[in-house]
């Protein structure tokens, strides 16, 4: 099959989002851009009905007389281009059972990855807002050679309210894992970044954990990142309960996993160590807060001095309730 040849490729990983996919469908569709793209949209065998969200969504903006169709016994696919945008096209991957701890979703569309320069991330229930992103991040990206990675501010969505992300400044600037690992810059539906410097197989299987965390730490480890000062997507915080102290207690013992691979792996990042004996602390504290029990951090990993540090933060947290 003969395809354009993309620039950029858009990974969509969704499940049970049939309630937000339409928006998440409509930000990849609005964008313009001077090279084609295409968007990978993998459906991990949804029950709530997404699929036929997709499908209508596809009907109704695509030129379906020219869809392309293919079919394993993993998933069946469907192929089309944007009767508008001549520049958008999908890639939807119907996969027919879950595959959540069980099979990589990636390689189905490595045909399309290879043939792309850069690889733009956004999950299903978030959404972008602008339609200048991709060319924008592209256009970054080719003017700043010295940078693997392109993010922008963003807004989250928590019970119908817009509120902006404090952690970012609005205006352009470089960083690197230092700024990274002291504000967290690199929410996925804002990232935008070199597939030559996404980590190999083999790094990646040096982790047990592998997250977010490691994916962006590694990136920013083959050169600097570049934030677009413009609000350009939106993290949708949804569910009851999300922001509570026990949702974030459990995001916290992740994080304190993932930074402690990263760190015995890295053991010459001196701001990785900080970044862990923080993030263990906030963990430590919100796990006597909640009553939960903790899981102790190896006292020779971060020495004497990182655990004096933690158990002095986790202090002040008790007795003036500071902010976490």
């Amino acid at each position: 099959m003969d395809y354009p040849k993309f620039k950029v490729i858009v990974r969509c990983f969704t499940f049970n989002q049939a309630k937000y996919i339409s928006e998440a469908l409509d930000g990849f569709c609005i964008q313009q851009t001077n090279f084609p793209f295409i968007c990978c949209v993998v459906d991990d065998a949804s029950t709530d009905g997404e699929p036929e969200v997709i499908k209508q969504f596809l009907y109704k903006h695509f030129t379906m007389k020219d869809a392309k169709y293919s079919e394993t016994e993993d998933y069946s696919m469907t192929y089309v281009q944007h009767k508008n945008n001549k520049n958008c096209f999908f890639a939807v991957y119907y996969l027919k059972y879950n595959h959540y701890r069980k099979k990589a979703k990636s390689p189905y569309f490595k045909d399309f990855r290879n043939k792309c320069k850069y690889e733009a991330l956004c999950e299903g229930d978030d959404y972008w807002i602008s339609d200048s992103k991709l060319q924008r991040q592209f256009d970054a990206l080719e003017n700043n050679p010295q940078c693997s990675l392109c993010v922008h501010p963003y807004y989250k969505l928590v019970n119908g309210d817009l509120e902006k992300v404090d952690n970012y400044q609005e205006s352009s600037f470089v960083f690197g894992k230092k700024e990274w690992m002291r504000h967290w810059l690199t929410q996925p539906l804002t990232c935008f970044y070199r597939l030559d410097a996404y980590p190999s197989v083999e790094e990646s299987r040096k982790y047990k954990n592998y997250m977010d965390n490691h994916l962006f730490y590694l990136i920013l480890s083959k050169g600097n990142g570049y934030n677009i000062g413009e609000y350009m997507g939106v993290y949708r915080i949804s569910g009851e309960g999300t922001w509570t102290s026990r949702d974030r207690l459990g995001r916290y013992k992740s994080d304190v996993f993932s930074y402690r691979e990263l760190y015995e792996n890295h053991k010459e990042d001196e701001y990785l160590k900080r970044k862990l004996i923080s993030v263990y602390s906030t963990y430590l504290y919100l796990s006597i807060k909640n009553h939960q029990k903790y899981e102790k951090l190896p006292y020779k990993l971060v020495g004497l001095k990182g655990n004096v540090i933690a158990t002095i933060k986790v202090i002040k947290k008790l007795i003036f309730g500071m902010s976490y």
